[in-house]
């Protein structure tokens, strides 16, 4: 009879001790549990600092949707500095979808790795490709450096982000 009892113990335990892990590996986002999942809109500026854009290069260019089509509606000489700028892109919960989006909208490539427990990382944009040692693809969120992974940074209804060719951070 005993040892029924501490065989149904042992159980017990085993049972909690699995469910607080998966309760933790959950709120952490290692189970793919998502957090701020709403659809935002939201602004998205890619500032190449030097290099070359293949999209009206040395250009400030700006998108923005219009009766439901995407269009230029803006592109100067910008000082021979390439920057695109992506108006109110709606749909999108995370810096990962709205970066795709505009890849989608402005018709460039995005060139991604992800890292498993980590997330997505941009490699290139447009062709512009990360340097090692030296700049390569970081963003921030309203003036805020986000230091993680595009995919983990869940936007705000008028967040701008902002990602920029520039000398690594890390």
């Amino acid at each position: 009879m005993r040892l029924g009892v501490v065989m149904e113990n042992r159980f017990i335990c085993k049972a909690i001790i699995i469910a607080a892990i998966a309760a933790i590996l959950l709120f952490s986002g290692c189970l793919g549990g998502e957090r701020n999942a709403e659809k935002v809109t939201a602004t998205l500026i890619i500032d190449f600092n030097g290099s070359e854009g293949t999209i009206k290069p040395g250009n400030k260019t700006v998108w923005q949707e219009i009766d439901e089509q995407w269009r230029i509606i803006e592109s100067n000489e910008n000082g021979g500095r390439t920057v695109w700028i992506f108006r109110n892109v709606s749909n999108i919960s995370n810096v990962f979808e709205l970066i795709q989006r505009a890849a989608q909208i402005g018709n460039f490539t995005l060139d991604v790795h992800y890292y498993l427990g980590m997330g997505y990382f941009i490699e290139a944009i447009a062709g512009v490709e990360n340097e090692r040692p030296g700049r390569g693809w970081q963003y921030w969120v309203n003036d805020e450096y986000a230091g993680k992974a595009c995919d983990q940074w869940y936007l705000e209804n008028g967040d701008v982000v902002q990602w920029k060719f520039a000398e690594a951070s890390w």
